[in-house]
């Protein structure tokens, strides 16, 4: 960073009152928006796909954050990959499809072409002293788990390995590399992608705006303490059936505290008469992996900056969160049921979708008006409720930790710092 930016963030860092919402800078401000891109979506692992997505070899996703362009690619040589979406030539991006299947690249600008591996195997015009060695595709370091597959941008990974236990432990009885994509839908969402993380790390506004949530879930008791006997009690038969069910949840509780810095992982109940997350709380489509029977809670992952899953015992409901501007997020919400189930005969979207299609776009409504308020010059931060909104100043905390890296980088870092930069 320069020292101009660096006093800046510093001076930046230095408005945020503990226990209080973040200044309107930090929604609306271009430069925060870039001190968000190089300390936390450069320096922390992404989700960046299912892989069921990538099942059958040459399947790729391309994932699009800031100016980065990543493929996500099922080498039919080297498995799972990812390249950044750039021709070493002279800059063009090699694919221009969201997703497909490809045995290989070939740049469209000039013909270069890269095989298994990155490779380079053919570029025309090149002459006798051009080493293809030297020009293949850039890597992107990847790890997958239960399922997720995760990305890295930067230079020095956080270590995965407590997340891959954490996750593994409530995901694999769910068996997702063997699902599918049943449906998915795509929104362009008008609110800084803070808003949309902090809206998710709380359930004080359901009983006002999520009536199918709330008649599901007891995230509203849970929050506010209230009633601690009876959520007990069900707490304790719930485990009694998932131990039927064939889960073995070492997080079985409903705390939605992160499990470490980044990542969580847990089990909760469901209300009585809930064996799903359906509109009246029946199944939806055939059991999911190793599962025996349909009680099986509901395991939850959240993994910041950029997804959250909601995984029954039928289906999962998974949602990725990629920031375009200040104002505006681009969200892929995607419903997951087993590979072998068929479209109109094992499950409906009449019955799959609308539990958290309507529940995800009455959030995305309220993320648009609270960006509008944020964005008036007379908006001030306000106190977060202690019972309400501790995982909101839990995700603050962290964001703002992410931050505050920044402070600690040369003035010139290093070439290979800087080309990650």
């Amino acid at each position: 960073m320069t020292p101009t930016s660096r006093t800046a963030l510093a001076a930046c860092l230095r408005t945020v009152r503990d226990g209080y919402s973040l200044p309107r800078e930090y929604y609306t401000s271009t430069e925060v928006f870039e001190w968000d891109r190089l300390a936390v979506w450069q320096s922390g692992w992404l989700f960046a796909a299912h892989l069921c997505e990538l099942r059958e070899p040459g399947s790729f996703v391309v994932v699009n954050l800031f100016n980065d362009s990543i493929l996500v690619w099922h080498d039919p040589q080297h498995g799972l990959s990812a390249y950044h979406n750039i021709c070493r030539h002279r800059g063009m991006r090699i694919c221009a499809d969201s997703a497909g299947q490809r045995s290989s690249w070939t740049c469209p600008y000039h013909r270069w072409s890269y095989g298994g591996g990155g490779k380079l195997i053919s570029s025309p015009g090149m002459g006798l002293g051009f080493d293809p060695r030297d020009h293949g595709l850039l890597p992107v370091r990847m790890e997958e788990v239960a399922g997720l597959v995760f990305m890295h941008l930067g230079q020095n990974p956080p270590d995965f390995a407590p997340a891959r236990a954490a996750l593994a432990a409530e995901l694999l009885p769910h068996d997702l590399p063997n699902t599918k994509v049943a449906h998915c839908i795509e929104y362009l969402v008008p609110a800084n992608w803070k808003l949309i993380i902090e809206n998710n790390r709380e359930c004080y506004h359901c009983l006002a705006n999520h009536p199918e949530y709330t008649s599901a879930t007891y995230d509203v008791e849970r929050d506010r303490g209230d009633p601690q006997r009876e959520l007990a009690m069900r707490l304790s038969a719930a485990r009694d059936n998932w131990q039927t069910a064939g889960v073995a949840s070492h997080q079985a509780n409903y705390s939605s505290d992160m499990s470490g810095e980044w990542y969580r992982a847990n089990r909760t109940p469901l209300k009585e008469g809930f064996l799903t997350e359906s509109l009246d709380g029946q199944p939806v489509a055939p059991r999911l992996g190793k599962l025996l029977t349909y009680d099986a809670g509901t395991a939850r992952i959240t993994t910041f900056p950029n997804y959250w899953c909601h995984a029954n015992s039928d289906h999962a409901v998974a949602t990725q969160v990629l920031p375009v501007s200040p104002d505006s997020t681009r969200i892929r919400v995607s419903w997951l049921v087993r590979d072998t189930a068929q479209q109109d005969k094992d499950y409906t979207l009449a019955r799959l979708l609308p539990f958290w299609q309507k529940t995800s776009e009455q959030d995305w409504e309220l993320c648009q008006a609270q960006q509008h308020g944020v964005n008036s010059h007379y908006y001030q931060p306000g106190p977060y409720s202690p019972q309400m909104e501790k995982n909101v100043k839990q995700f603050v905390l962290w964001y703002l930790d992410q931050l505050a890296t920044l402070l600690a980088l040369p003035e010139n870092p290093p070439v290979q710092l800087a080309q990650s930069l």
